[in-house]
């Protein structure tokens, strides 16, 4: 699936991870994996990692361009 345009399962497991953490200021990775271990009861792999920032930065990106809300 690496590389495709759709949505993982991981991506959404990434952003519940950092939505939990709830820090405007941000979170380090290992607070990350941590949130994402507690919620899953498992490590998130690097891969899923990479590939659920960079599509939702590309999310977010988007929205900001087409002058939608986030």
């Amino acid at each position: 699936m690496e590389g495709s345009a759709e949505w993982a399962r991981s991506d959404a497991w990434v952003l519940a991870a950092i939505m939990v953490l709830g820090r405007d200021e941000g979170s380090s990775l290992t607070e990350v994996v941590a949130a994402g271990d507690a919620i899953n009861h498992a490590i998130l792999l690097e891969n899923e990692i990479e590939q659920a920032v960079r599509r939702l930065l590309a999310s977010a990106s988007s929205r900001h361009l087409s002058g939608g809300s986030s």
